[in-house]
């Protein structure tokens, strides 16, 4: 389900799939929908993302959708809300709460800012299920380094939401309602035109480079056995037979 508000300059838009926020296509395309509307609406320079329900912002991508047959759809489909993202006008802030794993995550740090409450649970859980995050793998070694980034893709840990902010995955810990809207009291604060044109060459090399790490996802990994078998054990709740 999406929902949207706005007030003034501000759209909030808000996707719920409970428990934990699992994104499907359906939603995926639904949340892209509504995002293209907001970007029409030139009434409006600033967004909210958040994740509805009482688990938090996203659990991530289904799992149904990267099994080889679905992968090719599943990320032109993620990947177009995630570039309208990084191309739109509107800045843009996610805010990051309970759960924010997967392509949840890659969905919060695809936003201009982003805000993180201390209990959040923060992370890159896909080596679990065999298979790699493509825009955290472009993404986290920027914004956190590479030592970390291998850290988190590569052993698929979780930290909180204090952690996550120490590491500088995120902008500023929000502790209650009162401290989202001061942070969005100060970015309406600013020129939202002069913004648009800063960060235009801050997301310019993440376009550049993520048809390239599409390619190898889909030459390179999914072709692996270790690809499928991971998917398939996480679905048939079994351990995984590495080869």
């Amino acid at each position: 389900m999406i929902r949207t508000v706005t007030s003034g300059r501000l759209a909030t838009l808000w996707f719920e799939n409970p428990p934990v926020n699992v994104l499907t296509l359906d939603l995926i395309v639904e949340m892209d929908d509504a995002l293209a509307r907001l970007e029409s609406d030139h009434g409006l320079d600033y967004l909210l993302l958040r994740g509805g329900g009482a688990r938090g912002f996203s659990a991530g991508v289904s799992v149904q959708a990267h099994l080889p047959a679905q992968h090719e759809t599943m990320l032109k489909t993620f990947h177009g809300l995630l570039r309208r993202l990084w191309a739109g006008r509107l800045v843009t802030v996610a805010e990051a709460r309970g759960l924010v794993l997967g392509g949840g995550l890659e969905l919060a740090l695809s936003c201009d800012f982003g805000v993180v409450w201390p209990t959040a649970v923060v992370g890159q859980p896909e080596i679990d299920v065999g298979c790699y995050p493509p825009v955290s793998a472009l993404l986290l070694p920027e914004l956190v380094g590479a030592r970390r980034a291998t850290d988190l893709i590569l052993t698929g840990r979780r930290l909180s939401g204090v952690e996550a902010l120490r590491w500088g995955l995120f902008t500023r810990q929000v502790e209650g309602e009162a401290d989202v809207e001061a942070f969005l009291a100060e970015l309406l604060s600013r020129s939202p035109a002069v913004m648009r044109q800063a960060r235009r060459w801050l997301r310019r090399s993440i376009l550049e480079g993520l048809a390239e790490v599409e390619r190898a996802y889909t030459q390179d990994l999914v072709p692996l056995p270790d690809y499928t078998e991971g998917l398939q054990a996480f679905l048939e709740k079994r351990p995984p037979r590495w080869t």
